[in-house]
């Protein structure tokens, strides 16, 4: 009895860069495996919406695998917080992904603030507020320069993913919010993410998972 014949991997496909813009993939050999993705932020819409914090708070959803990043505002005449934001993502998205291409970032942070002549303060952000707005995102591009750092919040859709994969569609990356921060703030969020990122690490190189990002 003949043994059926197995499909062979199409090996031209997994090589061949599909996309355009600033989110560009390739499919995989095997078609149960992951798609590689890579983005360009330097081809990304600038987000339009700015938010001016001047606190952080980490909070974690275990059960659900959500990180929500809190960024707050103080009020100007009374204690506590005008407003705040919140912006939750996938752990695996932050303490995997971003944590992992924004390593020669904070290299670069703790020369500014040597600079600057300031080291990170913890200043998190107040739980009462006047208003609130909670945002989702995925991706993260951070820079930072001067005296001030800027992160930009982006969201990649599982939905373009799935069409990219079946039908070759263009995946595309919606800008959220640009975040304005001291990088006083920024190193308090890089020491707040620092244990929970380094076993992310860990288990992320046990499981041997690929992704990519960019920063600045």
């Amino acid at each position: 009895m003949k043994r059926p014949r197995q499909k062979r991997p199409n090996r031209n496909q997994s090589s061949k860069t599909y996309g355009k813009g600033p989110v560009r993939y390739r499919l995989p050999e095997d078609e149960a495996g992951p798609i590689q993705i890579s983005v360009d932020y330097g081809l990304a819409v600038v987000p339009d919406q700015y938010y001016y914090a001047d606190s952080f708070s980490l909070q974690r959803d275990d059960k659900l695998g959500i990180a929500v990043l809190v960024f707050g505002r103080s009020a100007s005449s009374e204690p506590g917080a005008r407003d705040r934001l919140e912006i939750a993502m996938p752990e695996s998205s932050l303490f995997d992904t971003f944590w992992r291409s924004s390593r020669s970032v904070e290299q670069s942070l703790d020369q500014q603030l040597a600079s600057m002549k300031k080291k990170g303060i913890a200043r998190p952000a107040p739980a009462e507020v006047a208003r609130r707005a909670t945002l989702y995102a995925n991706n993260i591009f951070i820079a930072t320069g001067g005296t001030e750092t800027c992160l930009d919040f982006y969201y990649l859709s599982p939905r373009d993913v799935h069409l990219a994969k079946t039908r070759k569609a263009q995946i595309e990356l919606f800008p959220i919010i640009r975040v304005i921060i001291s990088p006083v703030l920024v190193k308090y969020m890089f020491n707040e993410l620092r244990p929970h990122a380094e076993g992310a690490s860990v288990a992320g190189a046990t499981q041997g998972r690929s992704q990519h990002a960019g920063v600045s």
